[in-house]
């Protein structure tokens, strides 16, 4: 399980116009601040959540279909489903949580449904069986990985494109 951080968030600055505007500050504010903690006790800082999100917004980048805006994401709640989840709002694309306890026909009836143009998975094995039962469907897979020590680079300080007006999860 995981703990947010128990500070609110920062006041007194207008409404931002996209999620970006508004978490990048707070991330660049509390940057060595303790953003979650894991199931383990390790604290995970802004930064590292941040970078790690920003990374896999730009993995995912080329894989992303114009008519299906969404990510699916089949994992337990780890450090990485959480970056999971930041990318999809920094990225401007609908977040569709998959529970990993579900059967695999459960899985597939949903992506079914929500059309997303990838699914990321806890891990490489699931990403293959995902990968095979939806393989009619042209949908990418991805595994997490450790996105925590993957490099970020200039990644990090690229623009991203999340506007209010875009959905931000879909059930």
């Amino acid at each position: 399980a995981l703990r947010l951080n128990a500070e609110g968030p920062l006041v007194g600055a207008p409404l931002p116009r996209s999620f970006s505007a508004a978490f990048n500050p707070v991330a660049t504010a509390r940057a060595e601040g303790v953003a979650m903690v894991t199931a383990l006790g390790q604290p995970v800082s802004y930064t590292q959540i941040h970078a790690s999100a920003r990374h896999l917004v730009h993995r995912m980048s080329g894989l992303m279909k114009p008519d299906a805006p969404a990510v699916a994401v089949l994992s337990a709640r780890t450090v990485e489903c959480v970056a999971a989840q930041l990318a999809c709002f920094l990225g401007g694309w609908t977040f569709v949580p998959l529970d990993p306890a579900w059967p695999l026909a459960r899985v597939v009836q949903v992506l079914a449904a929500a059309k997303p143009s990838i699914v990321l998975t806890q891990t490489p094995a699931l990403a293959a069986a995902v990968a095979s039962a939806t393989s009619a469907h042209g949908v990418a897979t991805m595994a997490l990985g450790d996105l925590l020590t993957a490099p970020t680079g200039d990644a990090t300080e690229a623009p991203l494109p999340a506007l209010a007006r875009d959905p931000a999860y879909l059930i």
